[in-house]
């Protein structure tokens, strides 16, 4: 079982404002968890949390799911980062002594 979270962050052209999409791995289906967006006066100032969605804090959540935005790059960035996730525990993972590394005999 994997479980994991997919970010896939947006920052504007004039680097003041950053959009942040949170989603998690739930029984296959990638669940969007959290949608932040956050701004700042300058670039030499840090993000701060303007608005967002929370799926489990509904009481944090200051806009409705329904109103998150969904760009269809963010939507194939995070299938690109599951499918690489997926391959990855799925790549066969190297032999040392005829043992995969990580492997141990614990009865010795």
């Amino acid at each position: 079982m994997i479980h994991t979270t997919i970010d896939v962050v947006r920052e504007s052209a004039d680097k003041l404002t950053q959009e942040t999409w949170h989603f998690w791995l739930l029984d296959f289906d990638l669940v969007l968890d959290t949608y932040e967006k956050a701004t700042r006066p300058t670039i030499r100032h840090k993000f701060r949390d303007g608005f967002g969605y929370s799926r489990l804090h509904d009481r944090d959540a200051t806009i409705a799911e329904a109103n998150v935005p969904w760009p269809v790059d963010v939507v194939n960035e995070a299938r690109a980062k599951l499918l690489a996730l997926v391959a990855e525990k799925l790549r066969p993972r190297a032999v040392v002594d005829s043992r995969p590394i990580g492997c141990y005999n614990l009865r010795h």
